[in-house]
């Protein structure tokens, strides 16, 4: 297919010496007509800032400075595309070959005379400390189809059908629904997928296989933890919601505070106890019902996919 669109992608890390260079081949060795790859490094002192070097000439541009965490590198690479699709990669993730064409051929494809998708996913592996490997999407067909219809549950953050690392969207999106929050360090990708569906732009979904991502000790994935960012996504989306969806959202939302809280089986009172009190659970009767029946029984108490 002739007219490619120009691809932008961003790169942030920091001190990823040991992954990095995998993450910029896989980029450069694309067979892909029109690339451009800008990098963010937030001040590496390993060897990182060496590596990019030695690729210069082949960047459209790399800066090397202190930073507050990744979405702000994220978002300070966005402000310098050119490209008509944009994408970001971790400095310890990759893309498969192939995987440009695929996405920019079927992004085209769909959209041949009407637009009708704004972003495209394909699938991502994720390779695990323990050896095991997945790859993600593993989820119905129909379940971008319920995150429209349940817009109450897609302002929670649940499991998006895409992964981290293959998604590639319009740059008119930026000017639409915005940039990545810099409020969040673990779940930011989450929440953007949330705020375009709520926005009504679901993705284009497809098969090929688009990146590989290493969950090792020293990932965000592995070792770091969320602190309840999720909790948080209710205040976020609260203008895009009817009165409705955003109390369905906050009664899942307390729902996952509870159950993460109350983990411990000697509190398995304290969740319907706590929820009750919120104030929440009685627009819905029988999911809270059903949770409390759970909690009895000692297994988790969950909200997702009521």
């Amino acid at each position: 297919m002739s007219n490619l669109p120009r691809i932008s992608v961003v790169i942030p890390c920091l001190n990823r010496a040991a992954f990095i260079e995998k993450a910029i081949d896989s980029v450069l060795s694309q067979d892909y007509p029109d690339i451009e790859l800008i990098i963010m490094d937030g001040g590496s002192t390993d060897g990182t800032v060496d590596i990019i070097k030695r690729y210069a000439p082949r960047l459209a541009c790399w800066v090397s400075e202190p930073d507050s965490g990744q979405s702000a590198a994220i978002n300070k690479g966005l402000r310098r595309i050119t490209g008509e699709l944009f994408a970001f990669l971790n400095s310890d993730d990759w893309y498969y070959p192939g995987a440009f064409r695929a996405a920019a051929e079927a992004l085209a494809a769909a959209n041949a005379g009407v637009l009708k998708h704004h972003w495209v996913s394909g699938s991502i592996k994720a390779l695990y400390p323990d050896g095991k490997e997945l790859v993600y999407p593993l989820l119905p067909a129909d379940y971008s189809e319920r995150l429209l219809r349940d817009r109450g549950w897609c302002a929670t953050g649940p499991r998006m059908p895409c992964g981290w690392g293959s998604c590639f969207w319009r740059r008119e999106l930026l000017e639409l629904v915005g940039y990545f929050r810099e409020d969040l360090h673990y779940t930011m990708d989450v929440e953007y997928h949330a705020r375009l569906y709520l926005h009504g732009f679901p993705p284009l979904l497809i098969e090929p296989l688009i990146a590989g991502a290493l969950l090792h000790p020293g990932s965000k994935t592995v070792g770091g933890t969320n602190s309840g960012e999720k909790d948080r996504f209710c205040g976020f989306f609260a203008s895009l919601l009817s009165p409705r969806e955003l109390r369905r959202a906050r009664f899942l939302t307390e729902v996952r505070r509870i159950g993460r809280i109350s983990g411990d089986s000697r509190l398995k009172w304290l969740a319907p106890v706590r929820l009750l009190t919120s104030g929440v659970p009685f627009t819905y009767p029988l999911q809270f019902a059903s949770g409390l029946m759970h909690r009895v029984r000692g297994q988790k108490w969950s909200g997702q996919g009521w």
